[in-house]
């Protein structure tokens, strides 16, 4: 909120000067937001099911993982939500919308601050979607945290 004030100086004369006062909450987030990458990985069950997919499909899925990597944890919906049902209270939704057709990617970031896409699906005509994946999920998830900690890259 800009203010002004006056000071005397010493030989008394007046000195007026104002005053912007900015949110380094509105400042700070902004450039973490331009400057801060996220670091991307995927499991084999993803790298599998991102084979599949047509060339645009894939297109459609890339410009989500960029917001992903963009973002981070701060992907909103939306483009991310979180997911029930999981063991993974971390455990995320990347949504994307492909010709009308919603693709889910499921992921989580690690304690690495990495963000891993663990599987992937066409969620179409699919009530019983998240009753399949999630537990996948969570399993794959599961053997990522193994791997991080046989590999030294985290603490058990």
């Amino acid at each position: 909120m800009p203010g002004s004030s006056s000071i005397e100086s010493l030989d008394d004369t007046q000195i007026s000067f104002s005053v912007q006062i900015y949110s380094l909450d509105k400042i700070f987030h902004a450039w973490n937001y331009s400057t801060v990458t996220w670091e991307v990985e995927y499991s084999n069950e993803f790298e599998c099911w991102w084979l599949s997919l047509l060339e645009d499909e894939q297109v459609s899925l890339n410009s989500s993982v960029l917001l992903l990597e963009q973002r981070g944890p701060h992907l909103p919906y939306p483009h991310s939500s979180s997911i029930k049902g999981s063991r993974h209270p971390h455990l995320r939704e990347l949504r994307t919308q492909h010709r009308g057709r919603p693709y889910r990617t499921l992921y989580a970031l690690d304690p690495r601050r990495t963000a891993i896409l663990l599987i992937g699906g066409d969620k179409t005509g699919q009530d019983q979607w998240y009753e399949h994946f999630v537990p996948l999920a969570d399993r794959l998830y599961d053997e990522h945290i193994e791997q991080l900690i046989i590999g030294g890259l985290i603490d058990g």
